[in-house]
């Protein structure tokens, strides 16, 4: 692999990247297709899963494969989904460090346009993952967002149950620990192994034609072990959201940045404010000017703090830009 040091980072190849790798792995599909449903084994959910994270682990997501029946399981009538119960799925969520990897570069790409954003998470998202249906177009492909609703305005899957069954996250549920009338008014909460609160569940692919029968469950963790744990943290959800704190029920390997923080507490009719400032910080104009702390300490091996700049590629991708070859180059992997 030749590679060539740069230290120029530029949005718009973040997105071109994406598209790249569109490209890239529709040309190197290598489970057997056909024009009926496919019968797959965990092997061919497995080479599906790298492939996906190969493209969008380096962007900040996560994939999970489930298969329809473990969530209808979980759910009740009205939520079940009309599909095969053995139908393959995957989880998307979103790790901390997305929306610096993906969303700010979005921003900067939509920067003219700003004002015409309806939600600018939302449509990051579609951007995003809609590239899987192209990568996967000899399969039936439908992605699912978490703010999709039927137009009754109920939703049109339920993310936490999703998130349980797949073993993402552990659901958390007033009803499972037999609390008292309160409980009827409180909400159940997703907790991650490794992020506890500090990720959110984006959307699931559907992979409509492919059934995998052999398929092994894998449990969430219970890593809120305690009954007087597990009732702080719903209540912490439920009646003091606004302070983030349920989010830290348990230690944690990343959360948010300042500057996510930040965006995430503004309200929606100020977010397209937020935006603006974030994309400004972006050109160089000193993010503190908006009251935004953009400084953020990086895991390399000489850690050190940097503007959210540097956040449009980690430091170990920088070199992607200008290569002379490109041989065997799984886009996005983490390079050593």
């Amino acid at each position: 692999m030749a590679l060539i040091n740069t230290e120029i980072v530029d949005h718009k190849f973040v997105i071109s990247l994406t598209e790249w790798a569109v490209d890239r792995y529709r040309s190197t599909s290598e489970v057997t297709l056909s024009e009926d449903m496919v019968i797959i084994n965990s092997d061919d959910v497995t080479s599906i899963l790298h492939k996906l994270e190969s493209i969008y682990g380096s962007l900040g997501f996560e994939f999970h494969p489930f298969k329809i029946g473990w969530y209808n399981s979980l759910v009740r009538p009205i939520f079940k989904l009309d599909y095969n119960e053995d139908t393959v799925a995957f989880l998307i969520i979103s790790s901390p460090n997305m929306f610096e990897r993906a969303f700010v570069p979005f921003l900067q790409k939509q920067s003219n346009k700003l004002n015409g954003l309806k939600d600018p998470i939302d449509e990051c998202m579609q951007f995003y993952l809609s590239k899987i249906k192209e990568i996967f177009s000899d399969y039936n492909v439908k992605v699912v967002h978490d703010f999709e609703l039927h137009p009754n305005r109920r939703p049109k899957i339920v993310m936490q149950s999703v998130a349980h069954a797949s073993g993402a996250a552990y659901l958390y549920h007033p009803s499972s620990l037999a609390i008292d009338e309160q409980s009827k008014k409180m909400f159940g909460v997703c907790i991650h192994p490794k992020y506890g609160g500090w990720f959110a569940l984006r959307a699931v692919a559907f992979f409509e034609d492919l059934q995998c029968p052999d398929l092994l469950r894998t449990p969430p963790c219970d890593v809120v072990p305690s009954r007087e744990d597990k009732i702080k943290l719903l209540e912490l959800y439920n009646f003091n959201w606004a302070d983030w704190k349920f989010r830290d029920i348990i230690p944690v390997a990343e959360k948010y940045s300042d500057l996510q923080i930040k965006y995430f507490n503004a309200t929606p009719g100020n977010r397209e404010k937020t935006s603006s400032n974030v994309v400004k910080c972006l050109d160089n104009t000193p993010c503190s000017a908006y009251g935004i702390n953009s400084d953020r300490e990086i895991p390399l091996e000489s850690k050190r703090s940097t503007s959210i700049m540097t956040f449009l590629l980690p430091q170990p991708h920088m070199s992607l830009l200008n290569c002379t070859a490109v041989e065997d180059f799984h886009i996005f992997q983490i390079m050593k």
